[in-house]
C-alpha cells in the first residue's frame, strides 16, 4: 500500500520544484545573454575594420610624440624674433638654426666696418662690402693716422650718408630701426629644408622680407620682422 502524504509535505515538494524550475530558467537566461554580449562585442570588434584601427594607432603615436622643437643657436635674438623664427622652424620642419648675425645701430655698423679693415686691410673690406660699404672704407683710407673714435665718428657720418642707397640695393641692411634685422647660417639649414624655410618665411605674415644667400648677405639668409604688428 501507498503511504499517505499530507497536504503540508506535498506543498512543501512541489515549493522546492518550483523553486528549482526558475533557478535553472535564470542560469539559462543569464547564459544567453553573456554569450549574446560576446557575439556582439566580436560583431562589432570585427565590424571595426582597418581604418578604425588606423586612427586608434596614429592616435596612439601622437601621444607617445611630444612635438616637434627646434633648436636656435648663436645670437641672441629679442623674444619676437625668436618666436617667428621658431614658427618658421617648426612649419619647415628645420630641425636647427643658427643665428650668425643681428641688428646693429648705424654707429655700431660703423664700428664692426673699422675694427674689420683695421683688422684684415681695405682690400678685404672692399672685397666683403658692396659700393655702399666702399664708400664707407675711403672715409677710412682718407682719415690717415687719425685717431680711433674720429674715425670711427667719420665712418659713421658716411655710413648715414649711404644707409638709404644701401637698404634699397639690399646690402647694410642690419641697420633698421623698424624692423628686427638678423640672418641665419646657411650652412646651419639642412640642404633638404632649405626650399621649405624660404616657403614658411615668405608665407609668415610678421616677415617682411627673407633674401637667400644669392639675394642679399652671404652664405646666409637674410631675415627683416617688423616689430609691430
Amino acid at each position: 500500500m501507498m503511504k499517505a502524504v499530507s497536504a503540508k509535505e506535498l506543498l512543501k515538494k512541489l515549493f522546492v520544484f518550483c523553486l528549482c524550475v526558475a533557478c535553472t530558467t535564470l542560469t539559462i537566461r543569464c547564459a544567453e545573454q553573456e554569450i549574446g554580449e560576446a557575439g556582439e562585442s566580436t560583431v562589432e570588434k570585427l565590424s571595426a575594420g582597418p581604418e578604425k584601427t588606423e586612427i586608434a594607432a596614429s592616435q596612439n603615436s601622437e601621444s607617445t610624440n611630444p612635438g616637434f622643437e627646434p633648436k636656435i643657436t648663436g645670437k641672441a635674438l629679442p623674444q619676437i624674433a625668436h618666436n617667428v623664427l621658431r614658427e618658421i622652424l617648426i612649419s619647415s620642419k628645420t630641425p636647427s638654426a643658427k643665428v650668425s648675425s643681428i641688428s646693429r645701430t648705424p654707429a655700431h655698423q660703423a664700428r664692426v666696418m673699422y675694427e674689420y679693415v683695421k683688422r684684415h686691410g681695405a682690400q678685404a673690406g672692399y672685397k666683403l662690402y658692396g659700393p655702399e660699404g666702399d664708400a664707407i672704407i675711403k672715409v677710412f683710407e682718407k682719415a690717415g693716422d687719425r685717431d680711433r673714435q674720429t674715425i670711427i665718428d667719420l665712418m659713421l657720418k658716411e655710413t648715414l650718408v649711404q644707409l638709404p642707397i644701401a637698404h634699397a640695393n639690399n646690402r647694410l641692411m642690419h641697420t633698421n630701426s623698424t624692423h628686427y634685422v638678423f640672418d641665419i647660417s646657411f650652412r646651419s639649414i639642412p640642404q633638404v629644408n632649405r626650399p621649405t624655410l624660404l616657403a614658411a618665411a615668405k608665407a609668415h605674415p610678421r616677415v617682411f622680407r627673407i633674401l637667400g644667400p644669392d639675394e642679399g648677405e652671404k652664405d646666409a639668409f637674410h631675415l627683416e620682422i617688423a616689430k609691430k604688428e
